[in-house]
């Protein structure tokens, strides 16, 4: 340069370093000094920027802000803080031990909070989106003393131009929140406000809503503040006002209890412009939710009521549901789940970060010491604090596994409900546990379970007013029917539910006997499917049609399936009622099993056909309510003879069935024993029909051969070990008239009704009977049957002859005791009779069977 300079102007090269040297010099001089200089000014700047807040100067305040370099980390904000009275409180609390990064993020941090509040305010040439002031959170630790500077920002600026306050999270007290009301009484802008988590309580609640009185304000939160009654006082003060347009209002978490919320629904009865309230947490009881019942009723604004954990019962879900009835505007109500999904607004991402207690969960990140620029590191910070705010709150009520239809269905499910209860008086349903459970189903509360899925399907019926509650294939087994069966007796007869399908599942004979009380108190019911597929056997094609189908020509095997299940459970209440039982096992519980076999023939799921053909028989005369069941011709064999057997003292006896038919049949012996000790169990049973429908000569010969069958089944019973073989049939045909021979067919009668007798085992025990007395010149002595063993002579009766009939001899036979099996003759002595002493009889003695003296003594 100094060469090119001498070339065209010329002249000696001192001069040229010169002229170079100069400028130079200043360039130095100016970087060097520039800091210092400033630095030295700096209580000028500070006493500009008080003036600026003292004549509320925005535009003044900026340029000072662009000359301190305030948005830059080497600016002079640092310096200017002690110096001025309105940032002093922008000095962030530090103790000795902190150094070096930790300070430098703290200041940071102050000079953020700083910005944020000018950068909200419309008169800010840097930010073309003003109008929102989010300080979520960051009023805490270190920065915890810098509510004071804010309160000098809003006394003096008013927070021109803002419209969204959110503020919630940083343990602002009464005092401090009274301060930052009177730095807002002459803002005009404000129109979504955020308080929540703080302690602000009622005095600063008050305080607040004074200074923003006149405002539009539309959004208004102030969950999580302790208000308590004082609180919901002036908050129903504010709300009674002809200004007041607040739409959205949170209230939760403020121990509003039934008092406050009692203030509360009177104001709401008044106001008629909030769309979304929220009371969730404030240990509101029966009386508080009935008051806001009550409300409901005549308040035609609210869309969206949130009255999760609160001390709700079926008492508060009754008045709910009443109310639901009368008011046609709400879409969204929660009862038993938390949310912290508000509502479509500029606020909704960080408007609720939580009570008080959880606002120790948002805390800043760590700032990078040297980050690229002011703006990418805020964004960092507060992604952080969003992603903090989401992991805090309660799930949504709605999970993803819930179908997104389901939210909605609390609403109609009660209103549907309340219309019913209102219209039936309660008189014949009322809320139960099922209620309350299907509530909380609905709402997401509890677990995915079999349960659940029924109860969400129940409460969708329900709601929706549809026809057919489908529950096929979701594992429900005894216990989800016994709830089930709660609900169809109680909660689906507020609906128009006609048809249950459940096939597919493992319901067994407890949980079918428990749908069968319910649906003989549902008259709605109108068809059943327990194992097959509606579509499946829809018309009847299976071999039992011609026994189903006796009823009505049109009627379907699940509409007999109802008639079935409703009747069986008329005859158990009533029979629960009386104190009557069923089949017993040992375990005192009742035998069901072929009730189930019983549905599963009426469906056409019984793959045999001789059963599936008597079970169906069964079925319709307890559907008919017929006092005979006339099995005959059926080519019945054991197998189902023992069938027959289980229904025999459960589900026959339940539905009066008084006679039984079995003639002309395959019936073996171990069929006959199982009958036998099944009629011993059924008391309603009259008479037996097994070889003849009606008995020739007698019109008693049913109820002989019943008689002689629970004698037979009582032996049975007690493992007394007859010989029950040829001569058991012969005896039985013998009784009914059926035997041809008639010395024979009499002799069996006698030996039948000797035994078997009906006047009973205790009678019969009671008999004395007629031994041989040696050297005594009575040829029999009486002792008494029962008293044969506890004599002491018992040895030496036992040695005694016993005195026999002998056939076609007028005299008596004398055989040994002991001897007898010895005995040469010892079948034709087996078939002799025994002369037993008579009570209360002309008679001395009577001629009985000696195997079952033999056996009884």
């Amino acid at each position: 340069m100094a060469c090119i300079y001498l070339e065209v102007v010329g002249g000696s090269v001192m001069v040229a370093l010169l002229n170079l040297a100069v400028p130079t010099v200043q360039i130095i001089c100016t970087l060097a000094l520039f800091h210092p200089v400033q630095r030295l000014i700096v209580a000028k700047f500070a006493e500009q920027i008080d003036i600026a807040f003292q004549e509320s100067d925005l535009v003044e305040f900026h340029r000072l802000r662009t000359e301190a370099e305030l948005d830059s980390e080497s600016g002079l904000f640092r310096e200017i803080c002690p110096h001025s009275k309105r940032l002093n409180g922008f000095i962030p609390d530090l103790d000795e031990s902190d150094e070096g990064r930790r300070v430098h993020e703290a200041w940071a941090r102050s000079r953020w909070i700083l910005l944020d509040c000018f950068d909200s305010m419309r008169s800010n040439p840097h930010n073309a989106h003003y109008g929102e002031l989010e300080i979520v959170g960051e009023l805490q630790g270190k920065q915890s003393t810098h509510l004071e500077g804010i309160v000098a920002i809003f006394s003096a600026f008013h927070l021109e131009g803002v419209e969204i306050l959110k503020m919630n999270s940083n343990n602002i007290s009464s005092k401090w929140s009274k301060d930052l009301a009177k730095g807002l009484i002459r803002n005009t802008t404000i129109t979504h406000l955020d308080m929540s988590g703080n302690h602000i309580r009622a005095a600063g609640t008050k305080a607040l809503l004074h200074a923003l009185g006149d405002n539009d304000l539309q959004f208004l939160a102030l969950c999580g503040n302790d208000l308590g009654l004082k609180g919901a006082e002036a908050v129903a003060e504010y709300l009674k006002k002809d200004t007041t347009q607040v739409e959205k209002l949170l209230l939760d978490d403020n121990n509003f209890a039934d008092e406050g919320s009692k203030v509360l629904a009177e104001a709401f009865k008044m106001n008629q412009h909030v769309q979304s309230l929220h009371l969730r947490g404030n240990k509101i009881g029966s009386a508080g939710i009935q008051a806001l019942s009550e409300m409901l009723k005549t308040n035609q604004t609210l869309e969206w009521f949130d009255l999760s954990n609160n001390n709700m019962d079926l008492v508060c879900l009754e008045a709910l549901a009443t109310a639901m009835s009368k008011n046609r505007h709400i879409t969204e109500l929660y009862i038993f789940a938390e949310t912290k999904v508000l509502m479509k607004s500029p606020v909704d991402s960080t408007a609720y970060f939580g009570s008080a207690g959880e606002s120790k969960l948002i805390k800043a990140p760590t700032l990078r010491s040297d980050p690229s620029s002011r703006a990418n590191s805020r964004a960092k910070v507060f992604t952080t604090l969003a992603k903090l705010s989401t992991r805090s709150s309660r799930a949504s009520p709605f999970s993803k596994a819930r179908q997104p239809e389901e939210k909605m269905l609390v609403v109609p499910f009660l209103r549907q409900c309340g219309e019913e209860w209102l219209r039936l008086k309660k008189d014949d349903v009322k809320p139960d546990d099922v209620f309350l459970k299907t509530m909380q189903a609905i709402e997401g509360q509890d677990e995915q379970t079999a349960l659940t899925e029924m109860l969400v399907k129940v409460g969708k019926v329900v709601a929706c007013q549809e026809t057919t509650l489908v529950l096929a294939k979701i594992d429900l087994r005894d216990v989800q029917a016994k709830e089930l069966a709660k609900a169809v007796c109680g909660l689906l007869k507020l609906s128009k539910v006609q048809i249950i399908d459940l096939h597919g599942n493992n319901i067994g004979p407890p949980g079918l006997k428990a749908l069968a009380k319910a649906v003989s108190q549902n008259n709605k019911i109108k068809k059943l499917y327990i194992f097959s597929e509606r579509l499946s056997y829809e018309p009847f094609e299976d071999l039992a049609e011609s026994e189903v189908s006796t009823t009505k020509d049109s009627e379907t095997p699940s509409e007999t399936l109802v008639k079935f299940m409703r009747r069986c459970g008329k005859a158990l209440r009533k029979n629960g009622k009386t104190g009557k039982t069923g089949n017993r096992d040992k375990k005192g519980k009742v035998s069901w099993d072929v009730f189930s076999r019983v549905i599963a023939a009426i469906e056409g799921q019984e793959s045999k056909v001789v059963l599936s053909k008597m079970l169906c028989k069964v079925a319709m005369a307890v559907v008919n309510q017929e006092n005979e069941l006339d099995l005959s011709n059926m080519e019945l064999g054991d197998e189902e003879a023992e069938v027959l057997s289980q229904a025999v003292p459960g589900l026959l006896q339940i539905n009066d069935v008084h006679v039984i038919t079995l003639c002309n049949n395959k019936i073996g012996l171990d069929g006959l024993k199982a009958l036998a000790t099944a009629v011993t169990k059924n008391q309603a049973l009259k008479k037996l029909h097994i070889f003849s429908a009606g008995g020739k000569g007698s019109d008693t010969a049913g109820e002989k051969v019943l008689s002689f069958f629970q004698q037979c089944g009582l032996a049975l019973l007690n493992e007394d070990d007859l010989n029950l073989d040829d001569r058991f049939f012969k005896a039985i045909m013998a009784i009914e008239g059926e035997e041809p021979t008639e010395d024979v067919g009499n002799m069996l009668k006698m030996w039948a009704e000797a035994v078997f007798t009906r006047r009973g085992e205790k009678e019969m025990q009671a008999m004395d009977i007629k031994i041989a007395v040696p050297d005594s010149p009575d040829s029999v002595a009486t002792v008494p049957r029962r008293r044969v063993k506890d004599s002491p002579k018992y040895a030496e009766i036992q040695a005694m002859d016993i005195k026999i009939a002998v056939p076609d001899s007028p005299d008596m036979a004398t055989v040994p005791r002991r001897r007898v099996k010895d005995s040469p003759k010892y079948e034709e002595v087996q078939a002799m009779d025994i002369k037993i002493a008579v009570p209360d009889s002309p008679d001395s003695v009577a001629t009985v069977p000696r195997l079952v003296e033999a056996k009884q003594s």
